[in-house]
């Protein structure tokens, strides 16, 4: 026997999007961005758990902007540098 799963809180056509990529990714590449994203992204999916579709879009928004603009300080700070960010790392001489 299997268990039952139970019905979705979203209605159909009423998809929310958590943006969860969006949040690892400024989490990987500007963690001052990447940390209010995932913050978003997990309030989003709770919202959605407990079925407040309104206060979930308004976090996944967020996350995905904060996701948005963590990716675009990392690719201006790389075009400003003209290397990928770890690579300014230099190691000491031995």
């Amino acid at each position: 026997m299997t268990p039952s799963v139970p019905p979705s809180s979203v209605p159909p056509g009423r998809d929310v999007h958590l943006a969860t990529g969006w949040a690892v990714a400024a989490a990987i590449l500007c963690w001052p961005l990447g940390v209010p994203a995932l913050l978003g992204a997990q309030r989003a999916a709770r919202a959605i758990g407990s079925g407040d579709l309104a206060a979930a879009t308004t976090h996944a928004r967020a996350a995905r902007r904060f996701g948005i603009a963590a990716v675009v300080v990392s690719a201006a700070g790389c075009a400003r540098r003209g290397s990928w960010p770890s690579s300014s790392v230099s190691w000491p001489a031995r």
